[in-house]
């Protein structure tokens, strides 16, 4: 169901060319990491709703920096980093703004369509 680095070529691939989830959902883990709008912090977790948390408090670990999550694997990630519950946290883009040409190439957001 997932593009890992052990089976991805090291590229993305296109939408839905591996099997849904359990929930009949699409890429919710691996091709790209995915943005989030949780801010990081390493004891987040403990201050998290059980049902769909989310993470705001300002600041961060790293001087006081805003670091924001991401999750889910990637195309470059070993398989076992390649789930929901496996994050990490980059700087925003615009942070620091001398630095705005940052970039990922594995790195993006998830979109959900209904019908």
């Amino acid at each position: 169901m997932t593009w890992y680095l052990g089976n991805s070529n090291r590229s993305t691939h296109a939408v839905a060319t591996k099997e849904p989830n359990s929930l009949g959902l699409f890429d919710m883990n691996g091709n790209v990491h995915e943005w989030c709008a949780d801010l990081y912090r390493g004891w987040a977790y403990r201050k998290h709703k059980r049902n769909n948390p989310l993470f705001r408090e300002e600041g961060g670990e790293l001087g006081g920096s805003i670091q924001q999550v991401y999750r889910g694997g990637s195309w470059n990630s070993k398989q076992k980093f390649a789930r929901c519950a496996a994050r990490s946290y980059e700087l925003p883009l615009d942070w620091p703004p001398h630095l705005n040409a940052y970039r990922m190439n594995d790195l993006g957001f998830r979109l959900v369509r209904s019908k």
